[in-house]
């Protein structure tokens, strides 16, 4: 198993990163900026307005 710890990636001119999802350890693109919530197929993941992420 390969442990992944937060890489900043940039996808679609954005720079998002790449992490385990905590519910359910798949990989994920994280936001790190509250305008990438409206980024195609961002998914709200959590209970906090901060927590999107693209399976």
């Amino acid at each position: 198993m390969v442990i992944l710890k937060d890489i900043d990636v940039i996808y679609k001119g954005e720079t998002l990163r790449l992490t385990r999802f905590w519910g359910n350890n798949k990989l994920c693109l994280w936001i790190k900026n509250p305008n990438q919530i409206n980024m195609s197929k961002m998914e709200f993941v959590g209970g906090y307005p901060n927590e999107y992420c693209i399976f």
